[in-house]
């Protein structure tokens, strides 16, 4: 995956294969997809059409979906929304179980407002969430039990916007064995969801 975004948004959905997301997903957007609102597609435009989505909710939601045969039984998850459609992930998740990870990136060098999330939620849903993100200031937000792979020391930097970044969440990443620079090296195969009216 390339890095020349200034925000970027991927869910990785574990122990799920790509038959019963695909038929999650179905179930979830049934009545918009016979209604002719959402074109379903068998292919993926480039990951670079996802990076840096704009801001707020006034366009057509679009997102893709796909696995990479390097990686067993995950399924890769990205959308044109800056939330990175987090209700409809929350939602695929209580469906299939497994576990769920949403990272968001910044490039604290191009953004005004960077942003930098690392959300975890296992089988039972129980949640973790780190956050570090400027407004007026950098702020830093945690919920949940500290997960085994976390190095906790991250977050008593006296620097706020070095608890978390991106080389922090790919380490945190790579610990659950995702490279994010190779999650489209390979793509099996893929679907791509379009909606044209609301």
């Amino acid at each position: 995956m390339e890095r020349i975004y200034n925000t970027f948004t991927v869910s990785i959905f574990f122990n799920c294969d790509l038959e019963l997301f695909t038929a999650t997903v179905n179930q979830i957007k049934l009545k918009k997809i016979k209604e002719g609102k959402i074109d379903v597609l068998k292919t993926m435009p480039s990951i670079r059409d996802y990076f840096d989505p704009p801001c707020g909710g006034a366009h057509f939601p679009k997102f893709s979906f796909w696995v990479n045969p390097n990686y067993d039984r995950c399924v890769f998850f990205i959308s044109n929304y800056e939330d990175g459609l987090s209700t409809l992930c929350n939602v695929i998740h209580h469906r299939i179980r497994g576990i769920w990870v949403m990272c968001t990136f910044s490039n604290v060098l191009r953004v005004e407002y960077p942003s930098f999330k690392f959300h975890y939620s296992d089988s039972n849903y129980n949640n973790r969430d780190i956050l570090a993100y400027k407004e007026d200031r950098w702020i830093f937000y945690e919920q949940g039990t500290p997960l085994a792979f976390e190095n906790t020391d991250y977050y008593k930097n006296k620097f706020i916007k070095k608890r978390l970044n991106n080389e922090i969440i790919e380490e945190y990443l790579l610990k659950l064995g995702i490279n994010l620079c190779d999650i489209d090296s390979e793509v099996g195969q893929c679907m791509t969801y379009v909606q044209n009216a609301w």
